[in-house]
């Protein structure tokens, strides 16, 4: 009775595979371009951000056709990826993107930083063997994502910056630096790849909004959440009374008393482990809020961060919300590899792990490293699966876009990530490639023969 609904969803999973996979994403027109950015870049932080937020608009939501009879991909189907690249030790910053959206990006790109060049190129990816690892080359590659809900941000660019003085200009403090001077000090036959893909957000698939707000209501000791927390233990009493009142009568007229402990079990369960009592209630109502004694209005009582913890969240719900995909894969000969410079990216992210917001870390699902039972087999297939996710830029929960290694992440937090290296990062990497001299028209009286 069970094998036709058990082949019924076989059918369909393979189904929006071929159709999403193997058709629609195929038929796609992906380019690559690389970014050369200028010698010196004084452009705030800020421009990238505003950048993000532009390409953001290129956001789609599929109807139910589109899924099912084209083959679109419900969560994000035009999504992009930023990419750092390390050649051996040289620096070069690339794009991946559908064709339709060059104008677009390269627009918004020029508007902050007229100085830098983009040009077509080729995908770096095929100057590397697709079989690696194999008996030549080594690889090691992570996923990273958020270790705690993603309405909490990570550290921002803001936090970077040291406050002006009357004789000292602002000084901009630029992480990105140390991952560069890393980078740049790869030696021949190394190749360290850094990858970020974005999808723009929807806020009917992703309710983070909502998430926030509950998250600030309960940390202000809003009413709000206290009544949703008050309808959840009603509904859950009355589910448990109704399962029991059924119980007792099916045991009545049947004398099974199977359903009746059942009953009985979620009744006991609840007064356990989910009622409260009305002394309990009132300590946690207690801890949150005081009554004023002369006017009788509650007053949040909240330590300086708990309020720096909520406009933390405020702010980045204010944001264009982006999900995304952040890997890190090193590449070597198996003569050259080292062991020390496959961790680059882990030890980049540390610069914005905060312990009251949110930090971040690798996928221990999909990271090149395996500790148990058949670990060698085991680490090979995870390699071959990182190679072909990251050429292909796929999600690390593929096929599906959602799930492990997957996180929500705003503008800011995306251009505290990724963005051109200012002065001070091309004094410590030399190596990045560079737009020497800025390019210009020939003057208006240049003489012309006639």
């Amino acid at each position: 009775m069970l094998s036709p609904i058990v082949l019924l969803f076989a059918v369909r999973k393979f189904y929006l595979w071929w159709m999403r996979w193997d058709k629609w994403n195929k038929e796609k027109d992906w380019i690559m371009l690389e970014i050369v950015p200028p010698k010196e870049v004084l452009t705030p932080f800020k421009a990238m951000e505003d950048f993000f937020s532009v390409i953001w608009s290129i956001e789609d939501t599929p109807n139910w056709r589109e899924q099912w009879c084209e083959g679109e991909i419900p969560v994000g189907p035009e999504w992009m990826s930023f990419e750092v690249v390390s050649k051996e030790g040289t620096i070069h910053f690339y794009m991946r993107c559908l064709k339709s959206h060059r104008e677009l990006i390269e627009s918004a790109l020029y508007a902050h930083y007229p100085e830098i060049e983009i040009s077509e190129t080729t995908d770096y990816t095929e100057e590397i063997p697709k079989n690696v690892p194999n008996e030549e080359w080594g690889m090691y590659g992570m996923d990273f994502q958020y270790y705690r809900d993603d309405i909490y941000p990570i550290k921002t660019y803001q936090s970077f910056f040291e406050e002006k003085t009357e004789t000292e200009e602002e000084k901009r403090i630029d992480p990105i630096a140390s991952l560069i001077e890393g980078m740049s000090k790869l030696g021949k036959g190394e190749h360290f790849w850094f990858q970020i893909i974005l999808t723009p957000g929807i806020d009917k698939m992703f309710p983070l909004f909502d998430r926030a707000k509950e998250e600030i209501d309960r940390r202000a000791g809003r009413s709000s959440g206290e009544n949703k927390g008050l309808l959840k233990h009603v509904v859950f009493f009355l589910a448990a009374s109704i399962l029991t009142l059924f119980a007792f009568l099916f045991f009545y007229y049947t004398g099974n008393i199977i359903l009746l402990l059942l009953g009985l079990a979620i009744v006991i369960a609840y007064i356990l482990f989910f009622a409260k009592s009305p002394e309990k209630a009132a300590e946690e109502e207690r801890n949150i809020i005081r009554r004023d004694d002369e006017t009788g209005e509650r007053e949040m009582l909240l330590t300086p961060g708990e309020k720096s913890v909520i406009s933390s969240i405020e702010d980045k719900i204010k944001k264009a919300i982006f999900k995304t995909n952040i890997r890190s894969v090193y590449l070597a000969r198996k003569n050259v590899f080292t062991s020390d410079h496959q961790r680059l990216v882990q030890e980049y992210i540390l610069h914005f792990n905060t312990a009251n917001l949110n930090y971040m870390g690798f996928v221990p699902e999909t990271r090149s490293k395996v500790h148990y039972i058949w670990r060698q087999r085991r680490k090979y297939v995870r390699q071959r699966k990182m190679m072909r996710r990251y050429i292909n830029r796929l999600p690390p929960s593929f096929p599906e876009t959602t799930g492990k290694g997957n996180s929500l992440m705003s503008a800011e937090e995306l251009a505290t990530i990724f963005h051109f290296p200012t002065k001070l990062s091309t004094v410590f990497a030399p190596s990045v490639t560079k737009v020497e001299v800025r390019k210009g028209g020939p003057p208006m009286d240049l003489p012309t023969e006639e």
